[in-house]
């Protein structure tokens, strides 16, 4: 039997939703709002869906987008998180072994030029392109349930203290739940040197997330503010017992210190009173986590996880890469 590809849209909800609550635990990323997302912020980008079988719960599948310039194109599994991966029931090692190879020949068009891929670590795509494997940590907490011991208790005493001093500042919660509040943030927001590149923060990525995810629980975005003035703010995507950082920001000023440990406790508490035993702080830009941004996310608890992703470049384009 052939893989097939179509468009998420093109799915009932009903196969959707058997996707995502499948037994086990299914990456916030394989949510199609985040495949919309993608198609919108990329121009000239399509989200596909690679079924083996008529699409169905029990059916394997995977999702991807593709970015087309010109005559080439390339294919990104990487937008969906290296804690992406496959939809419906995965089968036997061997099994998958042998499903994978004909996926990727099937995705690899004769006009594509790059795949971006996360496979199960025995699984090769072997498919005589250049190919670069990135290995980065993801740092994860896990929590037995939500109604085990205090959260805190996995947090470190200097988290503890910061999440104190915010509460002292007697700072106020609110949510970003639609597209005019994703705006407002933006243009409220107090520290204007924040790289604009983060989502958040971006006037056209930001509106557009909280555009395709409103009223949608699968995202939580939470804002920290004193006097009216917005001091950090996050935002979680969310599956299940499944949570996992996306984007989020914080002010440089003087009176933000603990603010932004106040929001995350406030966050994760939420999340986990919503049933998330499995936390995942992200890793950093191309797989490298600075110092400081390590010790952040183990404060929590959390704890480095390894996954690992390839890019597959046809040897002309990796070449011709490698001079730009």
């Amino acid at each position: 039997m052939p893989w097939a590809s179509r468009h998420p849209s093109e799915v009932s909800k009903a196969v959707w939703d058997g996707w995502l609550n499948s037994p086990h635990p299914v990456s916030p990323y394989l949510n199609p709002l985040w495949a919309q997302f993608w198609e919108k912020r990329w121009n000239g980008a399509r989200a596909e869906l690679w079924h083996h079988g008529d699409p169905a719960p029990a059916s394997l599948a995977m999702m991807g987008v593709r970015r087309r310039r010109g005559i080439w194109d390339r294919f990104h599994v990487l937008p969906f998180g290296t804690t992406g991966g496959f939809l419906g029931s995965i089968p036997a090692e061997e099994t998958i072994a042998n499903l994978t190879l004909p996926l990727w020949r099937a995705v690899a068009g004769p006009r594509t030029v790059e795949l971006t891929l996360n496979l199960l670590p025995s699984v090769s795509p072997n498919l005589n392109w250049k190919l670069t494997e990135i290995i980065s940590p993801h740092w994860v907490l896990e929590i037995s349930s939500p109604g085990a011991d205090s959260l805190d208790a996995s947090f470190s005493e200097s988290h503890r203290r910061n999440i104190r001093k915010g509460e002292d500042l007697g700072a106020t919660l609110s949510s970003v739940r639609s597209r005019d509040d994703a705006c407002d943030l933006i243009t409220f927001w107090s520290a204007p040197e924040t790289h604009p590149s983060r989502m958040v923060l971006d006037a056209e990525a930001g509106p557009l997330l909280a555009d395709l995810f409103q009223g949608n629980q699968a995202m939580v975005w939470r804002v920290v503010s004193m006097s009216d003035r917005p001091l950090a703010t996050c935002l979680w995507l969310v599956n299940g017992p499944v949570a996992v950082y996306l984007d989020g920001a914080v002010s440089k000023e003087k009176d933000a210190t603990g603010i932004n440990h106040f929001l995350f406790d406030r966050v994760l508490a939420e999340l986990r009173s919503r049933g998330v035993t499995t936390f995942d702080f992200g890793a950093g830009p191309a797989g490298v986590t600075s110092e400081g941004l390590a010790q952040f996310k183990a404060g929590w608890g959390a704890r480095p996880v390894e996954h690992r992703e390839l890019i597959l470049r046809r040897p002309w384009y990796h070449a011709a890469r490698k001079l730009m």
